[in-house]
């Protein structure tokens, strides 16, 4: 656990944010992951990545917008200034994968 911790502590986001985010992504990959299992995999096999791009994109596109969020998210000293660019990459990927995976 010593890692874990020292992670929790370099982290400018609040452990109980972390903690839940990874939750709820791992909640949301658990239909496609049982979808590889349930079906036989064929060509035509494409797993539906929209819950957890979807959950990516709406919580990056909160963070960048509302103060009330990054308040509640990041732990007390640190601004919006040290994840602005981690929230645009998040935001940015989850758009780009959105966006693939509605035209393919």
């Amino acid at each position: 656990m010593p890692v874990l911790e020292k992670v929790f502590q370099k982290s400018p986001f609040k452990k109980s944010f972390i903690i839940a985010t990874l939750i709820i992504w791992n909640i949301l990959f658990i239909p496609i992951i049982l979808g590889l299992f349930k079906n036989n995999i064929d060509i035509e096999f494409r797993p539906n990545f929209y819950p957890p791009l979807i959950f990516a994109f709406i919580v990056s596109t909160l963070i960048l917008l509302s103060k009330k969020i990054q308040n509640t998210i990041l732990k007390k000293g640190k601004t919006f200034r040290d994840i602005k660019k981690f929230t645009i990459l998040i935001f940015s990927i989850s758009t780009l994968f959105l966006i693939l995976q509605i035209i393919t």
